[in-house]
């Protein structure tokens, strides 16, 4: 599966997130190669609408 960055990217994804919108509800899965899940988790952090629910690594997945 590839990463779900905005931008294209051909990287494997590896981490996946539960991300909820707290404007309308909307839950979302996303995963995102490594380097992208390290951004993408940024960016939910300083986001007013955006709240984490999941976050799996392979690390997490053994």
């Amino acid at each position: 599966m590839h990463c779900d960055w905005w931008q294209p990217c051909v990287r494997d994804a590896t981490a996946q997130l539960v991300v909820q919108d707290t404007d309308d509800g909307a839950q979302q899965m996303q995963y995102y190669c490594p380097s992208h899940f390290q951004m993408r988790l940024a960016e939910i952090q300083e986001s007013d609408h955006l709240e984490l629910q999941e976050s799996r690594t392979p690390e997490q997945q053994l």
